[in-house]
């Protein structure tokens, strides 16, 4: 990469300066220096005699960074582009554009990405230990969960929460008369904030099915949930099947095939 040469114009004073000497030889092609004087300063171009292509550039000093060229330890700088082989409408053979394979390369038809990494590393592990406070004062644990395909959605009092949990709350409708599925909102909201304030936000959003508190951090800590909403789904024995964090606007669906595969 070499500096710009955009400032040449017609106002550009184009001499044909004798003291650059005479013509030399780059690459065999005998050379014209030519000094061109513009407002950045003194470019030296060598042209082509025969072919008139541009071979060589001298840039003027000024292309250097102000604080190279106000150190004393450096001197005679110069910026020279080398414009090896230059070529005006060269003649391609087919050969130019085969492609080389080298020995014991294999060829294929199209490129497979790689896949990509899993959500979580938890996938197929049985969790930690974990218990959640339920609004009406009882205790969901793994050990209360045992042989249940549990589903567990952590949430905020936000806005941009309501519609996943909407969704969840319909899958928990289609399985509620299932025993061996438990389908609960967990809310992430501190302790300070009152069971009031969750019956209230339940109220608000319409929700029928249960919701409890995580005021432990075990969604942090056990299952590593990074932001809310985040699903996840164990099978009966407590492994991880399912983790999925943020919104999924198929979430109703997707969630209902997957735990009619489960039980």
């Amino acid at each position: 990469m070499v500096p710009s040469t955009n400032c040449f114009n017609r106002s550009d004073n184009w001499t044909l300066n004798s003291e650059l000497g005479p013509a030399v030889s780059i690459e065999g092609h005998r050379c014209d220096r030519i000094a061109v004087k513009t407002d950045d300063g003194r470019y030296e171009l060598w042209i082509d005699q025969e072919q008139f292509l541009l071979r060589r550039l001298v840039y003027p000093p000024t292309a250097f960074v102000k604080d190279m060229l106000a150190d004393p330890q450096i001197r005679d700088v110069q910026l020279v582009a080398e414009l090896r082989s230059a070529e005006l409408n060269p003649q391609l053979g087919d050969s130019e554009f085969l492609l080389r394979v080298p020995e014991g390369a294999k060829q294929v038809e199209r490129f497979v990405l790689p896949p990509q990494p899993l959500a979580t590393d938890l996938y197929g592990k049985r969790v930690g230990t974990f218990q959640f406070q339920g609004l009406d004062g009882t205790t969901v644990s793994r050990e209360s969960l045992a042989d249940k395909v549990t589903v567990l959605m952590w949430f905020t009092d936000h806005p941009a929460n309501r519609s996943t949990v909407a969704q969840l709350d319909l899958v928990a409708s289609q399985f509620q008369n299932d025993p061996r599925v438990s389908i609960y909102a967990v809310c992430t909201e501190p302790a300070e904030v009152q069971d009031q304030r969750i019956r209230d936000l339940k109220k608000e959003w319409k929700l029928k099915l249960p919701v409890v508190r995580d005021l432990e951090a075990y969604g942090r800590d056990v299952f590593r949930i990074p932001v809310a909403p985040t699903l996840v789904v164990l099978d009966g024995r407590g492994r991880l099947h399912l983790f999925e964090a943020g919104p999924n606007s198929e979430l109703s669906v997707q969630l209902s095939l997957r735990l009619k595969q489960l039980v």
